[in-house]
């Protein structure tokens, strides 16, 4: 019985693993504690926007925090953002469109983040509130440095060129 359990287990982690879900394979092996952590991990909130708005506050919002898009693959109905947090730990993002109940309801986008194997609500929480910032504000710029006060007159003319 044991072997049939091991062969059944490395099967599943080498059929994951050929689809990229590595933690899902673990979550399959491993047990119920490490699926817990996984789905809790998960922070999702539902944004105002279609999907292609809401990719690109996306990609602005995650420039601005300084966590570049490593990858991305953005459809009409959902997509999926991959980055890495400054001290290199995965960072995923997925969207997923929110039909409306009537044709006038305004277009929505669920936004998934996951940092790593565990999560990080505070991470995620500030990733959507820049992302809800990109989308009221698209054109806006990050802030800038304060200006370099001006250089001091001096009694002596200017070098000839």
């Amino acid at each position: 019985m044991n072997i049939r359990r091991a062969a059944l287990a490395i099967m599943a982690a080498i059929a994951l693993s050929q689809s990229g879900c590595l933690m899902l394979a673990a979550t399959a092996v491993g047990g119920s504690a490490a699926g817990v952590a996984y789905v809790r991990g998960r922070y999702t909130e539902t944004v105002a926007g279609n999907v292609r708005e809401t990719a690109t506050a996306t990609l602005s919002a995650l420039h601005d925090i300084g966590m570049p898009a490593d990858k991305q693959n953005i459809g009409r109905t959902g997509g999926e953002i991959d980055a890495w947090t400054p001290n290199g730990h995965p960072l995923m993002i997925d969207l997923e469109s929110i039909a409306g109940l009537s044709p006038e309801e305004p277009p929505k986008t669920k936004v998934g983040i996951r940092f790593g194997p565990f999560g990080d609500k505070s991470q995620s929480e500030r990733i959507i509130a820049q992302i809800e910032y990109r989308l009221e504000n698209p054109a806006a710029t990050p802030p800038q440095a304060p200006p370099q006060p001006p250089a001091i007159p001096t009694d002596e003319p200017p070098l000839a060129k």
